[in-house]
């Protein structure tokens, strides 16, 4: 199982490792492996709670066109899927996300301003951006994408997201990678302290390319492994 970046690199950093289990998916959809998330945040013990967490890399910086996708088999309707280090440049909200609203069951991306001190770019909640509601317990393909001034948000294969937007998803405060199955809310150091709003389930073939929007319209999502390299559908 490999989570890559543009550059090709996998996951560095297993936080913490002794929680993260290895499980092959038994489906034709997905011929490799997933990450199981046992969504288990715990304010008081470290130990309960996984995510995998990325060393802070400048190909994380989405201000060009971009394409993140992931396939996952979610068990309830909560957690971050991704998020670009808490903290952007001068404020206190995610370079970018990519979570449940539970409220309306559906998965949302956001992104912050320039100053990181608001979502500016889709939203949390709500419908601005909205991407779908996932199959619980089921394997859903998940993909973000951004061209010219447009943020594109796919579940499998629909386009339900659609904002245009001149702005770009700004840098993350220094030192602040990628988070995968949950957040790290609290600190000044990164991936330090008490992971929350974990995923439960499993994660799959996550992939984040800078410099390309694979998906501009709806598509048939592909059964084959994701690749480092860009691919179209």
């Amino acid at each position: 199982m490999l989570f890559r970046s543009s550059n090709g690199n996998t996951v560095l950093n297993l936080y913490p490792t002794s929680d993260i289990t290895a499980h092959p998916v038994d489906t034709k959809e997905l011929q490799n492996f997933s990450y199981f998330f046992p969504g288990n945040s715990n304010t008081t013990s470290v130990q309960n709670s996984t995510v995998l967490v990325t060393n802070s890399t400048n190909s994380l910086n989405l201000n060009t066109d971009f394409t993140i996708e992931t396939w996952f088999y979610p068990t309830t309707n909560t957690g971050v899927l991704i998020e670009r280090g808490l903290g952007a440049i001068g404020g206190n909200n995610a370079s970018y996300i990519i979570l449940w609203d539970g409220q309306n069951n559906q998965l949302n991306f956001a992104g912050s301003n320039a100053n990181g001190n608001t979502y500016s770019i889709g939203s949390l909640t709500g419908p601005t951006g909205n991407i779908g509601k996932p199959i619980i317990n089921s394997w859903n393909h998940v993909a973000v994408t951004y061209t010219g001034t447009t943020y594109r948000g796919f579940l499998n294969g629909t386009l339900g997201m659609n904002i245009t937007n001149n702005a770009n998803v700004p840098y993350a405060a220094l030192g602040r990678g990628v988070t995968i199955g949950g957040m790290f809310d609290s600190g000044t150091t990164f991936a330090t302290g008490i992971p929350s709003n974990t995923i439960s389930g499993y994660i799959s073939n996550m992939r984040i390319i800078r410099g390309n929007s694979i998906y501009n319209a709806s598509f048939t999502v592909s059964n084959t492994q994701l690749l480092s390299k860009d691919r179209k559908s």
